[in-house]
This record gives C-alpha cells, structure tokens and sequence, in this order.
C-alpha cells in the first residue's frame, strides 16, 4: 500500500460509525444519503487529483453509464436544465441503430 492510501485509510477509518440513533433528537437526513468508507477515500481521492470538476471518475461514470443503458456515449451534467440544453443536440444522445421504439 502506496504512503498516500495508507495516509487516506487513516482519515477515512472509522470515520462511517454511526453515532447512536436517539428518537426526537438525532438528525435524519433528508436526502436519505449513505456516505461511507469507499465515498469517502474516493471523495479524498478526487481532491488529491486535483480534478474539483470533471475528471477520472466522471468520465468513468460517462462510460459505464452509457454501456449499461446501450448509449454510443453518455454525458454527465450539473442539472436539469443543463441535461435539457443537452438533449438540443439529440443526434449525439440517440440511441444505437436498430433500438426498438419503446426503448428509447
């Protein structure tokens, strides 16, 4: 293990115990989100990169996405209205050749 996982593993570990749930006191998320261990040293990972916007793990995510849902290409966006201005330009979001309607 590199000194930089190590020194990630360190911030990271048990850092993710929660702390006991006490009904009408403890906080509950919204969101409903889950942010452990891997998020974390991922997250940590990211900064250390230097890449604070678009990098590794979004062109990661851009790739995987558009292989699980039979896309040429995938793009991740910050918001509705961006996604919006970018279905603009349908022809680089259609889907492959020979899609069956009701799966586009």
């Amino acid at each position: 293990m590199s000194m930089k996982e190590e020194a990630i593993r360190t911030l990271v570990e048990g850092s993710d115990v929660p702390a006991p749930f006490v009904p009408g006191e403890s906080p509950v998320p919204v969101s409903g989100k889950v942010v452990g261990a891997r998020e974390k040293t991922l997250m940590i990972e990211a900064a250390l990169d230097g890449w604070l916007t678009a990098g590794r793990f979004s062109e990661q995510f851009e790739r995987e996405f558009a292989t699980r849902t039979s896309r040429q290409k995938a793009f991740l966006v910050n918001s509705g209205s961006s996604a919006k201005s970018a279905r603009r330009g349908r022809a680089l979001l259609a889907p492959p050749e020979g899609t069956p309607p009701q799966a586009r």
